[in-house]
């Protein structure tokens, strides 16, 4: 039999994340799936489904040693929280060292995983005139939109580390 793969989801009690969780949970042959979020009512309840088939880890993604908790033999991640929009403006500093601790954590004790970051098509800015989004197509978020402004950042810290990485812009 071979090695199951370690899966990492950050942010799996959202509405991707549980989407991702579902998925991974139907393969739970294939994967040993590890969650990482806030401990929020809703996450409980989210996890409570799968509480014997995935491990848990609940913490605040902002700071390192909650998110580092998680990052231990991971062979894959799926990056799906962040900062809420309706907090960007009050945690703007925040947003750019939640991709730092995870990617420390995983650099230091998973170094070899392969990051995919699930970001948003936010990046290419307004697109009300032209609603055809290409590959090829500048990045330019508008500049009110912190959430758009938090994904490129974090697009760009990734692709500037030294894991492997995948970036699906939804």
């Amino acid at each position: 039999m071979e090695k199951k793969l370690n899966v990492l989801v950050t942010g799996a009690s959202g509405t991707v994340g549980q989407e991702v969780l579902k998925n991974l949970f139907l393969n739970y042959h294939i994967y040993n799936t590890t969650v990482f979020d806030a401990p929020t009512e809703h996450a409980q309840h989210v996890f409570k489904r799968y509480k014997n088939s995935i491990q848990v880890v609940y913490g605040d993604i902002a700071i390192s040693k909650d998110i580092e908790k998680a990052c231990y033999n991971q062979d894959v991640v799926i990056h799906l929280s962040s900062i809420p929009p309706s907090l960007l403006d009050k945690q703007k500093e925040a947003t750019s060292t939640v991709a730092q601790h995870l990617i420390n954590g995983l650099l230091r004790h998973s170094p070899h995983a392969f990051l995919i970051f699930a970001s948003s098509i936010s990046v290419y800015g307004d697109r009300l005139n032209n609603a055809f989004i290409k590959t090829s197509d500048i990045l330019k978020p508008g500049l009110t939109d912190a959430y758009a402004q938090q994904a490129l950042e974090t697009e760009q810290y990734i692709q500037s580390s030294k894991l492997d990485w995948a970036v699906f812009r939804l």
